[in-house]
C-alpha cells in the first residue's frame, strides 16, 4: 500500500472529528501517493482505522505558500485507489490549465490594448 496512489474523496467529512475544514478540504478530490501508515491510537484494534498519510503535490501553493508536496493524514475511508497513469493526468491537467490561464491573461491585455490604440487614435 505505501507508494500507491489514492484521490482523496470529493467531499468533506466534516464529522470525523479531526477533519479541519481548512486543510483537509483543500486536498478534497486531490491525487497523491500514500507514504506512511499508522495505527490510529484511538481504535488501536481496527485495522481498518488506521491513518493514510498522503502527499499531494499542490503546483498553485498552499494556502500562500509556494508550490511543492504537502502531506496529511486520512482514514482509509476518505481515500480512492488510483493508478499511477490517474496520476500523472491530474499533474498535466494542473499544470496546463496554469499555462492556460496565464495566456488568457496575456491575450486578454493585448487585446485591450490594440482596442484602447484603436478607439482613443492613439499608437
Amino acid at each position: 500500500m505505501f507508494g500507491d496512489y489514492v484521490q482523496i474523496i470529493p467531499i468533506p467529512q466534516t464529522k470525523w472529528k479531526f477533519w479541519d475544514d481548512k486543510i483537509h478540504t483543500a486536498y478534497c478530490a486531490r491525487i497523491g501517493k500514500i507514504y506512511k501508515i499508522s495505527p490510529d491510537q484511538d481504535n488501536l484494534e481496527d485495522r481498518n482505522e488506521d491513518l493514510v498519510f498522503v502527499e499531494v503535490y499542490f503546483t498553485e501553493g498552499f494556502f500562500g505558500t509556494e508550490a511543492g508536496t504537502y502531506y496529511t493524514f486520512f482514514k482509509k475511508r476518505h481515500i480512492i485507489k488510483k493508478t499511477a497513469y490517474d496520476y500523472q493526468l491530474d499533474r498535466i491537467k494542473i499544470d496546463k490549465s496554469s499555462e492556460l490561464q496565464d495566456f488568457e491573461s496575456s491575450f486578454k491585455k493585448k487585446r485591450d490594448e490594440i482596442f484602447k490604440e484603436i478607439f482613443n487614435g492613439t499608437k
